[in-house]
């Protein structure tokens, strides 16, 4: 029995005179998978068409369950809080990314736009780590922590306190900290436990590089508010409703 359709929200790049959209990871399990593909006409009506399409598969559920990790606990916040790479079954073969490394000045908040992992969010963890990783070529995971519906906040991208991530878009990446909540919240609510985390993780990180979390700061452009969402320097509507 087929499930119901699932919107793929994704992201276009130029690559030369070609047009490549990836689409957001879908989770599920099954034998087959069938798409769909919708077109509009564009400037004076011409035709757009699609070349080629390229369809990933991953079993990511062999590996530590979220179940088996520690949960963050909102009285006592900290580094030992937070599940390491190691902890969540991260392949440090697909890290291909240097380190680079800035003073954090902003934190920016996300949402995967992924189920929340029902279950066992650490193997969404390990998804969304092989599509940015490999798929997408980043050499790591985009985010620099990750947290779950429970509350559990995972270690992202590789190489402690400071290093770059690829969350926000470039020059946005360098000096800030990039959070992604599991799930997608244009279309679902923050989890208590999830609000609590992030507002913890934030005032820890807030204490560690000096920062002001209801403040604002100028950050490489603009003056913007401390903690930010993806969508004030960018063009989508990430961390959603």
């Amino acid at each position: 029995t087929w499930t119901p359709w699932e919107v793929a929200i994704g992201e276009t790049y130029v690559a030369g005179n070609t047009r490549l959209w990836y689409a957001e990871p879908v989770f599920g399990e099954g034998r087959y998978v069938q798409y769909r593909i919708f077109f509009r006409a564009g400037t004076g009506g011409l035709s757009p068409s699609v070349r080629n399409v390229r369809i990933w598969h991953g079993d990511t559920r062999p590996g530590p369950s979220a179940n088996d990790l520690m949960t963050t606990r909102a009285d006592a916040f900290g580094t030992s809080s937070i599940i390491t790479r190691a902890q969540w079954g991260a392949n440090e073969s697909w890290m291909t990314s240097p380190p680079e490394y800035r003073t954090v000045r902003t934190l920016v908040i996300h949402h995967t736009v992924t189920s929340d992992g029902g279950v066992d969010p650490a193997a969404i963890v390990r998804a969304i780590y092989r599509y940015h990783a490999v798929d997408l070529g980043w050499g790591d995971i985009g985010y620099n922590f990750l947290i779950d519906h429970a509350g559990r906040v995972y270690e992202g991208r590789f190489g402690g306190p400071g290093v770059v991530g690829h969350h926000a878009g470039s020059p946005y990446n360098h000096g800030s900290i990039g959070i992604g909540l599991i799930g997608n919240l244009d279309v679902n609510g923050v989890p208590p436990a999830m609000f609590d985390s992030a507002a913890n993780l934030i005032a820890y990180e807030s204490r560690v590089w000096n920062l002001n979390p209801v403040g604002t700061t100028y950050f490489i452009d603009r003056w913007i508010a401390t903690v930010f969402g993806h969508r004030d320097v960018s063009s989508t509507a990430c961390p959603g409703r």
